[in-house]
């Protein structure tokens, strides 16, 4: 017998040992750890799904398992190619849908049994290094093209026979054009997704719940200490483009060579935006350092050495420095950058008390 064949049969009688998570519990686990395990990845010609299938989660999968796993828990005799087919369009798969309705057409690309991918608990990134003794796990990879760029997509899972409720458990991330469009969350009975095909920041899914944390393009924070006011401002350089030429359009990379040029440009513009008052007097600031930053749900930090970024993900960290003579009684800051997108500044003001939102 093929080794693969081997483990998906071990993987299978496992199944009536596993015990199904009730709802509560779906509540109480992270989505990273969930038994099934989905990756989307969207471009302009296609969808590719990365799927790696658990034990508890076999059986809402078998129309993907090779011919002879499938025959031994199985009595019908369809073929791979139909029972692709069916769980790819036929309502009960995973199906995903445009914005008027229409199913796109999918294909079995990848079929092969490896070790689960053991991710970190907070973030879902995989760890390095990984587990030797990880459990086997099916993994698949699906595809689904398209003619032309969609305006939203809504992915349904596999369901039950009743229909309406999912058939496994699954923890997902989307990417749109390499760009994280949510943090790990489970996947629910139906997910809509906006898509923006001009800037792939701005995709987001219908529901608040499955967005990303960082998904604000610019924010403030400002710390009141006894002897200086700190302003730290987290923007996209994409998204300043609109008010300052830092001459990047039409480009999906920001070359190491100019990235102090641009952030030259950046200083400048911000410098003489946003006054900041202290017990009514304002206060000049000065600049204590500009970096491009990487965010996770973990951490911030400065990417050092300097790497060619992508204009669309891209992140500058400022932060001025407004000196005083002793604890304020109050700080008031004026911001005007808003425009069509940025409707909205996320800001956090913090002094010896604490931080508030």
């Amino acid at each position: 017998m093929h080794p693969q064949i081997s483990t998906i049969l071990i993987l299978l009688s496992m199944c009536a040992f596993v015990p199904r998570a009730h709802a509560d519990a779906i509540v109480k686990t992270q989505a990273m750890y969930a038994s099934t395990i989905a990756e989307f990845f969207i471009d302009q010609q296609a969808v590719r799904v990365e799927l790696e299938i658990g034990p508890a989660d076999m059986a809402a999968f078998s129309d993907l398992l090779p011919d002879e796993v499938y025959t031994r828990i199985r009595e019908d005799q369809t073929t791979a190619e139909e029972r692709a087919k069916r769980f790819l369009t036929g309502g009960q798969g995973l199906v995903l849908r445009d914005q008027d309705g229409m199913q796109l057409s999918g294909v079995v690309e990848e079929t092969q049994v490896r070790r689960r991918i053991v991710r970190d608990e907070v973030t879902g990134e995989p760890l390095i290094p990984q587990p030797a003794d990880a459990e086997f796990v099916l993994y698949v990879v699906l595809e689904y093209r398209f003619d032309s760029m969609p305006a939203s997509l809504s992915i349904q899972p596999p369901r039950k026979s009743d229909g309406e409720s999912s058939a496994a458990t699954i923890g997902f991330v989307c990417y749109h054009d390499g760009l994280p469009i949510n943090d790990f969350r489970y996947l629910p009975t139906t997910a809509t997704l906006y898509l923006d095909w001009e800037d792939p920041w701005y995709s987001h899914f219908e529901h608040r719940n499955l967005r990303r944390q960082f998904e604000a393009p610019l924010s403030v924070f400002t710390y009141v200490e006894p002897y200086e006011v700190r302003q730290e401002i987290v923007v996209r350089p994409r998204d300043l483009q609109q008010w300052i030429d830092l001459d990047f359009r039409g480009r999906d990379i920001i070359p190491v060579d100019q990235q102090e040029e641009l952030k030259s440009r950046v200083v400048d513009f911000l410098s003489s935006k946003n006054p900041l008052f202290v017990d009514g007097q304002q206060i000049e600031g000065q600049l204590d350092r500009i970096s491009f930053i990487r965010r996770s749900l973990k951490t911030t930090g400065i990417i050092e050495p300097p790497e060619p970024l992508e204009t669309t993900s891209a992140t500058l960290g400022i932060i001025f420095v407004h000196p005083i003579e002793s604890l304020p009684q109050e700080v008031s800051l004026t911001w005007d950058l808003f425009n069509e997108r940025i409707q909205t500044v996320p800001a956090v003001a913090s002094d010896e008390a604490g931080g508030l939102p």
